[in-house]
């Protein structure tokens, strides 16, 4: 149930990614129903400018962190545990890279567009409260994941009706 919630908790990172793209400034290229040669040309070269500029800011991020943290006056061993939680990686939140397909990336836009980002994170929540039943104890793990994955689809029926 752990690895099937941390897949879930994944996606749904993954679909949050694509949806702030959508909604940004540099996801204006994206089109419902576009084509994949047509998101290939156009819309890919700015996911990429979109990835840059998440990469950027997450460095930003690090150097605060560390400069905080280098400030601390906290024993040594606390110290290595705030250098060890501010080198952690964000690779899984780009929507491009080395190994990504375009058109896995052009089929996340299109389910992401599906999505109030309200929804997503919503979503998130309810899997990170069920990651707490799972490791505090649930008597029976798979029915606490089998609701779960019922909660969701059943919020994401009534959006279609």
């Amino acid at each position: 149930p752990l690895q099937i919630r941390s897949a879930l908790v994944n996606q749904v990172r993954k679909l949050i990614v694509a949806r702030e793209f959508i909604d940004g400034p540099d996801g204006r290229t994206w089109r419902r129903g576009m084509a994949f040669p047509v998101f290939k040309n156009k819309v890919l070269p700015a996911i990429q400018v979109y990835d840059e500029a998440l990469n950027t800011l997450w460095s930003t991020w690090q150097n605060v962190l560390k400069v905080s943290g280098s400030r601390d006056n906290r024993n040594p061993k606390d110290k290595a545990s705030i250098k060890k939680k501010t080198t952690t990686s964000v690779d899984g939140l780009y929507l491009t890279g080395k190994k990504v397909n375009p058109y896995a990336v052009f089929k996340l836009l299109e389910n992401a567009h599906r999505f109030e980002l309200i929804e997503l994170t919503s979503f998130l929540a309810t899997l990170y409260d069920l990651d707490r039943r799972l490791k505090s104890g649930a008597r029976d793990t798979a029915l606490e994941l089998s609701r779960v994955v019922i909660q969701i689809c059943v919020g994401l029926k009534e959006k279609v009706a």
